[in-house]
This record gives C-alpha cells, structure tokens and sequence, in this order.
C-alpha cells in the first residue's frame, strides 16, 4: 500500500487568480488538485491519499472535506499552520499516520506519464533548465551513482530539475529522516532526500 501526500499549503501566488490557493486554481474549468487525486489514484498502489492545507485557505478546506467524507476513508484533509517553515514542517503534519510507502506530490504539480512504483525515486525535466535562480536541480554521479543537489544557483551548473514528485519506498527511514532534517533546522525537500539517501536507499531518476 502506498500514501498519497499532496502538501498545498504554501500562500496563494498565481498573478491570475489572485488570493486563490493552488488548490482551487481552475484548469479547464476543473480545480487543480482534482487533476492531482486522479493522476495518485490512477496508480492502483496508492489507497489513501493525504491533502494538506494552509489553515487559512477555508475554499480549499470546505471543497475538500465534502470529498473527504464521500471518499469511503480513501481522502484526508490536514489543517498546516501558516507560519510553517518550509515544506518539511508541512509533511510532518501527518508523519504520525504513516505506516506505509509515500508518494509526495508537491500542490503546484501535475504529471500525467505513467511511472513504475517499486523503488525510490524522483522525477526530473530537461525543460527550462537555464532558469536557475528558479528551481533545484539534481546531478547524479554515473560512477559512484551519489547525488548531489544545487538549490537555485545564480547559474547553472548542471544537473534536471526536480519537478516535485519524491517516492520514498521505506517508511521507517522516511520518518526518521523527516526528523532529522527538522533537528538540523532545514525544510526543503532537498534536505529531507540526503537524509534519505544517507540511510542506505538510493534514489532513481525519472525522466
């Protein structure tokens, strides 16, 4: 069985939609994260998914928990403070409840391809790569297969950029290196991937 877990709850920031949470920002007429609980649940491995949501974004809540309750026990929806620190403090919302395999999909992306759930992995693009000071990017050793993270550089220098889908097979070593990361003050995903890796799981790359 894996987890769903969509963390949603940064601060609304499409200049379209003004005051609108990532959520809620329609596509096609359709509410972001309706497109993101069927790309998770087109994935026969994930049963449960968890939707984590910025305490003050009431629209994205009331949509949600109406989905919650018709859901048969397959949704849950998690209030985050608004002062969290950064997208870790926001997954350890519902770490408590984790027993099983994550997959993480961050509240801002969509992916339609297919991809297998049977290692830990991360999923990368090619596209807008000379935009550094925008995204962090992820290189790969092809010797020592060791990976190595550049969080927005003023140039770059390298690498794919990571596009916000983590798979985390081991859910022990997930939590304890959520921790971990939150002991040495950091908050990025990132972070909580080296952690990770330290434990003796490696991460593939996904194109």
């Amino acid at each position: 069985m894996v987890i769903g877990i969509i963390p949603a709850a940064g601060k609304p920031k499409n200049s379209l939609f003004p005051g609108v949470y990532d959520p809620m920002v329609p596509i096609n007429g359709k509410p972001t994260i309706e497109y993101m609980i069927e790309s998770l649940f087109s994935n026969k491995r994930v049963l449960k998914i968890y939707i984590l949501l910025n305490e003050n974004d009431t629209i994205s809540y009331n949509y949600l928990k109406f989905k919650e309750k018709t859901s048969n026990g397959k949704i849950k929806v998690f209030k985050v403070k608004s002062n969290s620190r950064g997208i870790i403090d926001t997954i350890n919302t519902c770490s408590e409840e984790i027993d099983n395999s994550v997959l993480i999909t961050l509240g801002d992306s969509i992916y339609t391809q297919k991809y297998d759930i049977k290692s830990n992995f991360v999923i990368t693009s090619k596209t807008d790569l000379y935009s550094p000071d925008k995204w962090c990017y992820i290189k790969k050793n092809p010797v020592t297969q060791n990976i190595k993270f550049i969080n927005k550089p003023k140039k770059y220098e390298g690498g794919e950029i990571l596009v916000g889908i983590y798979f985390f097979k081991n859910s022990r070593k997930y939590k304890e290196a959520i921790k971990e990361t939150i002991k040495e003050r950091k908050y990025e995903v990132h972070n909580l991937i080296e952690n990770y890796t330290k434990k003796k799981e490696p991460m593939f790359i996904y194109r």
